[in-house]
């Protein structure tokens, strides 16, 4: 559902933002993008916008020979993420071509860390080149998801994580204010969710904001924000929906797959880019549907849309013109789009492999604790590791049974670590290696096992129907699924508790009065995955309700 708000700003805010950023910076430009900058400034900008800006040409830094920049007359701009490795390869450009701060800036997104401002230092590369940071506005991927579209590493710094997030989460919704109105009401749930809303509430920010717009069907009315630590399940348990799984098969980049789909009647295949958006008319009407009924509802269409076509045939001269001139368009690009719709399945299916099932099957009994399924998911993993079924879902499951059972025990840690290596080979041992450290420094405290515990429908009474657990089969509603059912019945809610009250919550209210079908911003600080989405999409449908889905990270 669409909410009256013309989402397009915020990209045109970005792009006068980092437009002024490269003009401050003068003379010609060459421009050269650390991995994943490249689409996110694409969807900005444009060429021409960059060219206004004095951008003569644009490099990957991955693409980058060393000794390649002899031409002192032009600025050289980097545009990185904070991270060492690409800061390191910087280094052995600047140290290559003897560039100096007469010509050498690095503009870092979102922000520089403390860690790599070091690094920079320890390399002497400090008084080498001039320093900026660029923090993008939130991506309109559709019009009901907004991303930030950056990486862990652009947020992760030990000790102060969640400052940089918030930091950067505040500047970003004073943004959304400004264009779009303030926010009638605010709720937050979790630590991190409670110091961001306390400080948008605060005169400081009140001060520095407009008044909302007098159109109320043009304001955002509403903002949720949670935790993504309260509700971890989400991210580990496979998800049942079409989109969900797309992002879970797919390297997805800037709401779009590339699909390679073999040429007709030749050999070779050609590349297809796929928007995940509502645009896409058989997108938008398949994207939340169980995958085990995307196959016969597309074969399906595909059959309508071509005894559509075949019907040209019994008209006459004036009803062709018209089919030609209003439909033809529309029905070929929507049969163009059913086919490719049909290849992702496919590639979807052969992904999820034979012990998909039996996975689905053990995920499901460690959420719903059944009798000896510590033993039953050991079993399982052997098998799945001897098969080479795929690692991140193995990872998935060992961090699934983690978290719900409170912990594993560091002799079956040692066990599973083992079995990996000489199932996947000991060349992925680094990875492994960390994996396991991270997942022995996950706490899985009280707080956790009552969230957890609270959103489990036992077997017996799993709901029919428009239900937001539908994403997993009806055996786990996402958290975020009863914090806003509760904010849309007035912070009242009827079921069982889903937080324990050590958990920090915070209301702010600027105007009380009722609205019956609320915009709301649903915000998460962690990262947001796409069963929620389809989740969050039936509470709109049962409720009226128009939602917009944000976060910080890309946690795909």
């Amino acid at each position: 559902m669409t909410m009256g708000l013309n989402t397009q700003n915020l990209l045109h805010l970005s792009a006068e933002n980092f437009s002024a950023l490269l003009k401050s910076i003068s003379g010609e430009k060459i421009l050269i993008l650390d991995s994943g900058i490249l689409k996110p400034l694409d969807k900005i900008m444009g060429m021409s916008l960059l060219r206004e800006a004095g951008v003569k040409t644009i490099h990957r830094l991955e693409n980058v020979v060393p000794a390649s920049f002899l031409n002192s007359a032009l600025q050289y701009v980097f545009v990185l993420f904070p991270t060492i490795e690409s800061s390191s390869q910087v280094s052995g450009i600047l140290a290559a071509n003897g560039l100096g701060n007469a010509n050498t800036s690095l503009i870092y997104v979102p922000k520089l860390t403390r860690k790599v401002s070091l690094f920079l230092e320890e390399h002497c590369v400090l008084d080498l080149v001039r320093l900026y940071e660029f923090h993008w506005e939130f991506f309109p991927l559709d019009s009901n998801v907004w991303s930030m579209l950056l990486p862990q590493c652009a947020f992760y710094e030990p000790g102060v994580q969640s400052d940089v997030s918030n930091y950067l989460m505040l500047k970003c919704l004073h943004s959304v204010q400004v264009l779009f109105g303030k926010f009638r009401k605010m709720s937050a749930f979790g630590a991190q969710s409670s110091a961001l809303v306390q400080y948008l509430a605060s005169k400081t920010m009140e001060e520095s904001l407009s008044e909302p717009p007098s159109d109320q069907d043009g304001a955002l009315d509403h903002l949720v924000v949670m935790d993504r630590s309260l509700d971890l399940l989400p991210v580990l348990l496979t998800p049942l929906t079409y989109e969900a799984l797309l992002h879970q098969v797919f390297d997805v980049s800037c709401g779009q797959i590339e699909l390679e789909r073999p040429k007709a009647g030749l050999k070779n295949t050609e590349r297809t880019v796929i928007a995940l958006s509502n645009r896409d008319k058989t997108f938008a009407s398949i994207r939340y549907k169980p995958f085990t009924s995307i196959f016969s509802f597309l074969s399906s269409n595909a059959r309508r849309l071509k005894e559509v076509q075949s019907s040209a045939a019994n008209m006459n001269v004036k009803e062709m013109k018209d089919f030609v001139q209003f439909q033809l368009k529309d029905l070929q690009q929507q049969y163009q789009s059913v086919s490719m719709h049909i290849s992702a399945s496919e590639i979807i299916q052969k992904s999820l492999g034979h012990m998909s099932e039996r996975s689905i099957h053990i995920e499901n009994g460690i959420v719903q604790k059944e009798s000896n399924i510590y033993a039953k998911t050991f079993a399982f993993l052997q098998e799945a590791i001897a098969r080479e079924f795929p690692l991140p879902r193995v990872k998935y499951i060992i961090s699934l049974l983690h978290v719900c059972i409170g912990g594993l025990q560091s002799q079956d840690i040692s066990f599973l670590k083992r079995k990996i290596l000489e199932g996947y080979g000991y060349d992925k041992a680094d990875g492994v290696h960390k994996f396991f450290l991270y997942l022995e420094s996950v706490q899985v405290n009280c707080v956790s096992k009552h969230c957890i515990d609270s959103q489990i429908t036992p077997k017996s009474q799993i709901p029919e129907g428009n239900h937001p657990s539908f994403v997993f089969g009806g055996l786990y509603q996402p958290l975020i699924c009863s914090l806003v059912n509760r904010v849309l019945n007035g912070g009242v809610d009827h079921t069982k508790d889903p937080l324990p009250k050590s958990v920090p919550t915070t209301v702010h209210t600027r105007q009380s009065s009722p609205v019956a079908r609320p915009n709301i911003l649903v915000l998460f600080l962690g990262g947001f995955t796409y069963a929620e989405i389809a989740a969050l999409n039936a509470i709109e449908r049962n409720t009226g309700a128009k939602i917009i889905v944000a976060s910080d990270i890309d946690i795909q």
